[in-house]
């Protein structure tokens, strides 16, 4: 169960890295009109418990936005969190994230943004609805348990199914159980995913976890913000044995 919580945690921190924009590297407090913020939506679906959502708020020049003046953010709720710490030591940046029910397959989360003030005085709330991805991945090499030799010359291959889906790419990341760890990251779905057989010089031999994160990203149009950019990830989670 650890390994798969420092697993999931890894998947968090670096996929973010490449699904949401930088942009700049300040962090703002001033009111931006909701028509003019850029925003970045992730979705992480593990098919199991909860379901991790991040949200960032950027202005148009790609600043972070903290809100300090009574604004909220929810999903299906849930009132989502301001997080400068695993995000800004990981990325650089602050974003609101929480844990919310799982949706099922044909399901969808809705995210609310709701704009400072109160009562007549209050702006209007900003509602967003991301449908559900259903496109699990199955890791089908190494298996569930299996004992996988730690790659000491030849890279390490991890097979899964291909889900054929447009924008979409594959995040890798394995774990020994001392928090070693080697990543692997392809922008479509070859169906394999290679770790450099250098990135396993730390590895001990005992138990381990291989975890794949498919990632769906669309732009949404029609919305009340200038941008509107989603990231929907499909993540498997399996336990290994080094040797």
């Amino acid at each position: 169960m650890q390994g798969q919580f420092r697993a999931r945690l890894a998947v968090l921190a670096l996929s973010l890295t490449a699904t949401l924009a930088l942009g700049g590297c300040r962090t703002v407090t001033s009111i931006v009109p909701a028509s003019a913020m850029k925003v970045s939506i992730d979705i992480k679906d593990f098919h199991q418990g909860k379901t991790q959502v991040g949200i960032h708020f950027a202005d148009g020049e790609g600043n972070t936005i903290e809100f300090v003046h009574g604004e909220t953010i929810t999903c299906d709720g849930v009132f989502l969190a301001y997080d400068s710490n695993l995000f800004a030591s990981a990325v650089g940046y602050g974003a609101y994230t929480g844990e919310v029910p799982l949706q099922p397959a044909g399901g969808k989360y809705t995210l609310t943004f709701k704009p400072q003030g109160s009562g007549s005085a209050a702006g209007t709330p900003v509602t967003v609805a991301v449908a559900v991805v259903d496109a699990p991945v199955t890791i089908s090499q190494p298996a569930s348990g299996a004992t996988v030799a730690i790659p000491t010359s030849s890279p390490l291959a991890v097979r899964y199914n291909v889900s054929g889906l447009p924008s979409t790419g594959i995040f890798g990341i394995v774990f020994d159980s001392r928090a070693h760890s080697a990543s692997a990251l392809t922008f479509n779905e070859p169906g394999s995913l290679s770790f450099k057989a250098e990135d396993f010089l730390k590895f001990a031999p005992g138990p381990g976890t291989v975890s794949i994160s498919r990632g769906t990203g669309s732009t949404q149009g029609g919305s009340a913000y200038a941008e509107l950019k989603v990231n929907y990830e499909n993540i498997t989670t399996e336990p290994i044995t080094w040797q």
